[in-house]
């Protein structure tokens, strides 16, 4: 009874309190890391399936090519991943980094020398048209400069209308007031963005000078990792230069951002979630949970969009919903919000009406549902009964109330991330009641 009473108090607080955490990039440091699990229908992904087989062993394919090329000029590859868009210049010099669960941008860049110190105006200078050029990055542009992207095969029919529908809507459309902002705008905003910045460089000398500088800062050891504000580096001010030739300057994003995402969204997701009788704010908490609001998010599943679809699964399932027969969605349908919320909308009714119909409680339903659509209704059914099979576990699910089957799932479900996703999810819910 204690422990209940603990639990229920716990999610009581998550829903209270959105749960929020400092995200890293997703580095590539093991074969392992390119084998994650993936979101089933009924049933959980059988590895037989010819399809999904084939699109993740042609996706891991192209991105162990494309991580190959990165660790040859970076050393350690950082990809995009479901909630970061991880861009590299043409030259290999520059890595742009929109993380948007931290919230932030990430630059990093060789830095501008003069006679043998940093010259930070420079330098400053060179991140801020970095930034400039990220605020002006359309979708269409990014997902054709997208070295991914451009080695997925675009055999499937309308590819190329679904590419065009992307469109020149703005990666970051949410920081702006103006559907279209005038590079005026955009300079504006990034000089605005540059005023928080915070520099990150490695120092490799004993001492940072021997001489007298204008930048008040403590004598550092070796191998040590050290931080300063844009703002308080001043026109004279420089440093030496040391080993190591590359800065990083991580700008912080507005904090009401994912609040404008939302509201830019709203209509979407509304007339959505109304059309196939889903709670908006459940869309809404599984897209801040799935993607953290990134419209170029992309799993190495492979999943896409905002809502996380997996073409040859739960994109087929959703199908079925709209248009009563199977088909194939492309990567470039999936990165138009409108189109991947509606699947994902479509997806969520399956598994609540259909899959899960024999749920009598429709709270108990919500439950199951929310976790059936990262695990699959099959692990779901695993949490109950030990086997994955959703029919036999229906029964005992009915016997229980909803805060029984509540912890029965915070505590049997097999894998700790569709455990978190699940109280992500529920926590979040309470963020977009007022939109």
């Amino acid at each position: 009874m204690i422990k209940r009473i603990w639990l229920r108090a716990g999610v009581i607080l998550l829903v209270l309190f959105a749960v929020s955490s400092v995200a890293s990039s997703w580095v590539v440091e093991k074969e392992d890391d390119l084998r994650p699990r993936a979101k089933g229908g009924e049933q959980d992904i059988n590895p037989g399936q010819p399809e999904f087989v084939r699109d993740q062993e042609q996706y891991r394919t192209n991105l162990r090519r494309y991580i190959g090329q990165i660790k040859s000029h970076w050393g350690r590859a950082e990809v995009s991943d479901a909630t970061t868009w991880v861009v590299y210049s043409d030259t290999w010099l520059v890595k742009r980094v929109v993380d948007f669960k931290a919230n932030e941008v990430r630059v990093t860049l060789p830095r501008v020398e003069k006679n043998g110190r940093i010259d930070f105006i420079k330098t400053n200078a060179a991140v801020k048209a970095e930034l400039v050029e990220l605020l002006l990055t359309d979708m269409q542009s990014a997902y054709e400069e997208d070295p991914i992207s451009t080695t997925i095969p675009r055999d499937i029919k309308g590819d190329r209308k679904y590419l065009a529908s992307l469109g020149d809507d703005l990666v970051l459309s949410e920081l702006f007031a103006a559907e279209r902002p005038s590079s005026r705008d955009v300079e504006r905003l990034a000089a605005k963005l540059m005023l928080s910045a915070l520099i990150t460089y490695q120092q490799n000398l004993a001492a940072l000078s021997s001489g007298p500088s204008n930048l008040s800062l403590p004598p550092v050891i070796d191998s040590e990792k050290h931080n300063i504000r844009v703002n308080s580096v001043m026109p004279s001010v420089s440093v030496p230069v040391t080993l190591n030739k590359k800065l990083t300057y991580t700008v912080p994003l507005p904090k009401d951002r994912l609040r404008k995402k939302a509201k830019e969204l709203k209509s979407t997701v509304t007339h959505y979630a109304a059309q196939h009788n889903v709670p908006p704010d459940v869309l809404f908490a599984i897209i801040h949970t799935e993607s953290h609001f990134n419209p170029l998010a992309r799993s190495p599943v492979p999943a896409y969009g905002l809502m996380q679809i997996v073409p040859s699964t739960a994109g087929r399932d959703a199908s079925r919903v709209l248009f009563d027969k199977s088909k194939r969605f492309s990567a470039s349908y999936l990165y138009n919000p409108k189109n991947n919320i509606e699947l994902g909308a479509a997806y969520l009714n399956l598994i609540y009406y259909q899959y899960l119909g024999g749920i009598g409680k429709p709270k108990s339903r919500l439950y199951c549902a929310i976790a059936a659509y990262n695990t699959g209704a099959a692990n779901v059914a695993k949490a109950f009964i030990r086997k994955p099979q959703m029919n036999k576990a229906i029964p005992q699910i009915n016997k229980m109330s909803d805060d029984e089957v509540l912890e029965r799932l915070l505590e049997g479900l097999s894998a700790k991330e569709t455990r978190e996703y699940l109280k992500k999810v529920l926590s979040r819910r309470a963020l977009y009641k007022n939109v």
